[in-house]
């Protein structure tokens, strides 16, 4: 298949288009007649990372709520279940959703990121979104990127491959660029770059990409905190316009009323 041929196909606003494309063949299609770089051995990596990953947001972030888009079968929602976090997925393909575990089948579903329910304002803690955003044709990342924004209320963090090398197989990466790229993009959206985390899995690169760790960005609220100056807060009410509004410094762990805060 040409590369424009899978790039109109992603052009389409048809969930169940998408979600035929994203089908057996793209997640465990057998060797030889693949659309991505999905094997086994891929997919026994994965869920360990899913471990690590979940232990680490957990110790550095604490959310309550978290979303995972593009969650494929699910292994990094599992994994903060486990550890307490009200977790969801959401992934395109009705196939790969059909994967997961049934310990979680009720807190995955299909939906499309560029279109996301508006009840969901700010209702998520944390947002992460692995390796889906370079599947994005261009004219719709800007979109894409306003819609998880929208329903994040403090950190979105994103794992994207900035560079490819060796043998890419996956037909379906539509843009694969530098980061300074990608945080342009967030930062219009009102977050700021937060913290960088290199995650060394050596094994990933022996396949295709060159991976630049998370990217972490949290939301600017435009206050500081009033015990320290940190502008890194946590959202803790529902309404940052309100002059009560809690938040709490993720510098030195302190709450404080907005009202009591700084100018930012």
């Amino acid at each position: 298949m040409k590369k424009e041929d899978v790039e109109n196909i992603l052009l389409s606003m048809d969930i169940n288009t998408l979600s035929n494309f994203y089908g057996k063949d793209y997640f465990d299609g057998e060797k030889g007649n693949m659309k991505s770089n999905y094997t086994e051995s891929n997919w026994n990596y994965l869920k360990k990372k899913a471990i690590i990953d979940a232990r680490i947001i957990v110790k550095y972030f604490s959310p309550v709520t978290a979303l995972d888009i593009g969650c494929a079968k699910g292994f990094l929602v599992e994994e903060l279940r486990k550890s307490g976090v009200e977790s969801f997925g959401i992934d395109i393909s009705e196939y790969v959703l059909s994967q997961v575990s049934k310990d979680i089948k009720m807190y995955v579903k299909q939906a499309d990121i560029r279109k996301l329910p508006n009840e969901w304002k700010g209702m998520f803690d944390f947002v992460s979104i692995f390796h889906t955003l370079e599947h994005i044709p261009e004219q719709h990342l800007l979109n894409v990127i306003k819609e998880i924004s929208k329903i994040s209320k403090d950190v979105i963090c994103i794992e994207v491959p900035i560079s490819t090398r060796g043998i890419d197989n996956d037909i379906t990466h539509m843009v694969i660029r530098e980061f300074d790229y990608w945080k342009d993009l967030i930062e219009k959206e009102g977050f700021f770059k937060f913290k960088e985390m290199k995650i060394q899995w050596r094994s990933y690169h022996t396949y295709a990409h060159n991976l630049s760790g998370w990217k972490i960005f949290q939301r600017v609220y435009g206050i500081k905190c009033r015990y320290c100056n940190s502008i890194y807060l946590t959202l803790l009410s529902p309404d940052p316009d309100n002059p009560k509004a809690l938040f709490r410094c993720k510098e030195c762990e302190k709450t404080f009323w907005k009202h009591e805060g700084g100018t930012g």
